[in-house]
């Protein structure tokens, strides 16, 4: 079911962490998917990796990503989380997904990259450069391990087990 589990990030959306690892989003639970940092590779190489190629493929096929099981499980809790912020970047929405994936202005670049088995040539548009964790604001579309007022949060709801 591809309204489940297509996000359009992975076309998008770079992160670089603290290390200089490369990420595709900032609500990832596994933010490695590949050793590769912008020491050594060039944000174009990243998006065009083997790994990156395959969860844009996994996504239009409608398999869940491992990577995202964060927005999995807060959209289940009905939180309105990173993945559903994404679409509505690409004027996809959950309820009303067939049409509005059909409609959207980056339609035929989904279409694309499936025809080049995942590979992309579209511009990074969010890029976002991780410092550090010393944040101490807890904001909703954050994840724990950027800010440790959130992460005190997850502890004292139970969820820092589901995110580790």
């Amino acid at each position: 079911m591809i309204e489940k589990t297509f996000c359009n990030s992975p076309w998008f959306h770079l992160e670089i962490e603290q290390s200089g690892l490369y990420n595709f989003c900032s609500f990832t639970q596994d933010a490695q998917i590949n050793d590769q940092k912008i020491q050594s590779t060039s944000p174009i190489t990243f998006m065009n990796s083997n790994e990156f190629k395959q969860i844009r493929m996994d996504m239009l096929q409608g398999k869940k990503v491992k990577q995202c099981q964060a927005c999995y499980l807060a959209e289940e809790r009905g939180k309105i989380f990173g993945r559903r912020k994404m679409l509505i970047r690409s004027a996809i929405f959950t309820e009303h997904f067939e049409h509005s994936l059909n409609q959207s202005p980056h339609f035929e670049m989904f279409k694309q990259t499936e025809r080049d088995n995942g590979s992309v040539d579209s511009p990074i548009k969010f890029l976002k450069v991780n410092l550090g964790s010393t944040c101490n604001a807890a904001c909703m579309y954050c994840h724990p391990k950027f800010s440790n007022k959130l992460a005190n949060d997850y502890v004292k709801l139970n969820w820092h087990t589901e995110l580790q």
